[in-house]
């Protein structure tokens, strides 16, 4: 209630507060009576932008099914809150030109980007149901055109200037951005491991977002601000996220710096699809979603999956695949495109997050037991280990062995389990327990006069893990020759 923060919200020149700062708020009911007079609008406004029941809420827009509302005459409105936020405008129009957007880069890069971009304005009500939104990782070698790919998608859905951010930014930002909207996706750049325990941390908000949870952050006042973890976000960087939990709540898209260099067909149909004003789209693409029945799209989603994945998925892995399949139906409705081959085009994207080889999902364990078996082959004295079966097992000592591995990976800012959840999970891929692929863990068993566990290189190998199918051991012969000189005639 200061005189120069009325004077911000007077942005004609012709309208300037002569009065005092104590006489600001005696302003407000003079205000209020006046508005109440000629039958003040009332509206509800919110704080994140995107899908709020009927309505779309924009920065100045509220869409609904067969309307647009400018400048906050909507039932519902956008609050700003001055904190960082996407930049989007829905303009009517005729479509452009999508011709070419399908041929901006290979059918297994655009199709899961655009199915996963597309099934965003849905995210609020497939909450609702129950169904988690997955968080979308595109990766690849520098130059292949993860960030230009993510900024094309940005304009179809409206962003008046594509933006990204980088991963090591604030804290501040960070939460802020993903409390802005929870239907407007938001795009993280220039993921990195060797950004260590930035990395690390950033890592957090994927494993929080997956369930829109919230971070609640105190303030000096002994007061607390809740940030709620809701927008859908994309990470693009050198590096996929290789974290084993987070791992099952992505969709990852490797893209190849070959496939768009210049003069390819691939980067002549970028060049051409960029030129056009891919803002129109948005409008259009909304209005639609708001009058589609999401339970009816996502049994659709589901029926597909089914049949291009018929084996046994994990819950989550399942449930990532089935959303970006949503947004692929919805697009396809929309414009009229023909679905495309759903096993064809979303099997890299499978591969990319679930072993065939395991049966599931690479876990931590099976981290720590590549990085044990590697170091028995240097032969490394950094913990109790023995070589069994002419080279096929490999016995190692827990105790000796997690304390080596977790100093590896506290100095490489790496998160690590406890022992005992790893001992849980060594067991757990016994032999004995199952002849389902991704049992290679042979014991615990007496080695000498130590409880040891073993590795079977063969079984582990053939699973999909980086580790020598066996080790073949060799003695060393030293020979040591004794020199014998004589004494000089002076001694």
């Amino acid at each position: 209630y200061k005189r120069q923060q009325l004077d911000k919200q007077l942005r004609v020149a012709g309208w300037v507060w002569l009065g005092r700062d104590d006489e600001v708020r005696l302003l407000l009911p003079y205000l209020m009576n006046k508005l109440q007079d000629v039958g003040m609008p009332k509206a509800t406004s919110v704080t994140s932008l995107g899908r709020h029941g009927p309505f779309w809420v924009g920065t100045s827009q509220t869409l609904q099914a067969d309307a647009i509302f400018e400048n906050g005459t909507g039932p519902v409105v956008f609050l700003d809150t001055k904190r960082e936020k996407p930049a989007v405008r829905y303009n009517p129009g005729p479509l452009p030109n999508l011709q070419d957007l399908l041929a901006i880069n290979e059918a297994i890069v655009i199709w899961p980007t655009l199915g996963w971009f597309m099934a965003t304005p849905y995210k609020p009500l497939l909450e609702e149901m129950g169904v988690r939104f997955p968080i979308l990782n595109v990766y690849g070698t520098k130059g292949s055109g993860k960030t230009s790919m993510i900024k094309v998608m940005q304009k179809l859905l409206g962003y008046t200037t594509p933006k990204t951010y980088d991963c090591t930014t604030t804290k501040f930002v960070s939460l802020s951005l993903m409390g802005s909207s929870n239907a407007v996706p938001i795009a993280f750049s220039e993921f990195r491991y060797s950004a260590g325990m930035a990395a690390e941390k950033f890592l957090r908000y994927v494993l929080l977002a997956y369930d829109t949870g919230h971070d609640p952050r105190g303030k000096a006042d002994q007061t607390t601000v809740d940030y709620a973890l809701s927008a859908p976000f994309s990470i693009d960087g050198e590096d996929i996220i290789a974290d084993a939990a987070a791992k099952e709540r992505i969709v990852a898209v490797l893209m190849h710096p070959e496939t768009v260099r210049e003069q390819t067909p691939y980067w002549l149909a970028f060049k051409r699809f960029v030129k056009e004003d891919l803002g129109t789209f948005a409008l259009g693409y909304l209005q639609f979603t708001l009058k589609q029945s999401v339970a009816e799209l996502w049994a659709e989603a589901e029926e597909l999956s089914a049949v291009a994945f018929p084996n046994p998925l994990p819950d989550r892995v399942r449930n990532n695949l089935t959303v970006v399949v949503l947004g692929i139906v919805s697009y396809c409705k929309y414009t009229g495109t023909p679905l495309p081959n759903i096993a064809e085009v979303l099997d890299q994207v499978l591969v990319n997050v679930w072993s065939a080889g395991l049966g599931r999902s690479v876990a931590l364990v099976d981290e720590f037991v590549e990085a044990v078996a590697n170091h028995i082959v240097k032969g490394r004295d950094d913990f109790k280990y023995t070589v069994a079966d002419n080279g096929r097992v490999a016995f190692f000592q827990l105790a000796t062995a997690f304390a080596w591995w977790m100093r590896q990976r506290r100095v490489a800012g790496q998160s690590t389990l406890e022992r005992d959840a790893i001992r849980n999970q060594l067991l757990e891929r016994q032999v004995t327990r199952s002849t389902e692929p991704g049992q290679y863990i042979v014991g615990p068993e007496i080695q000498g006069t130590v409880s040891m566990y073993g590795i079977d290189l063969t079984r582990a190998s053939s699973a999909g893990l980086d580790v020598p199918s066996i080790i073949h051991t060799r003695s060393i012969n030293i020979n040591i020759c004794l020199l014998y000189t004589s004494p000089s005639p002076r001694d």
